[in-house]
């Protein structure tokens, strides 16, 4: 997860069906992305968040 821009907005939509708890969980993600997800959602997940990372969004 680069920007988190697609998985913005599916926590949106989400949050529209009020579930009981919502998890955002990836295999890497950029730092600075995966700490905005821990505000955004009950729990974030992430296997690996590299000092460096780039993708299609960046």
């Amino acid at each position: 997860m680069a920007t988190g821009s697609s998985m913005r907005v599916a926590v949106v939509a989400l949050r529209k069906r009020q579930p009981a708890r919502l998890i955002v969980a990836v295999p890497a993600g950029a730092p600075e992305t995966c700490s905005e997800f821990r505000a955004e959602a009950d729990e974030a997940v992430y296997a690996t968040t590299p000092e460096w990372f780039a993708g299609v969004g960046k």
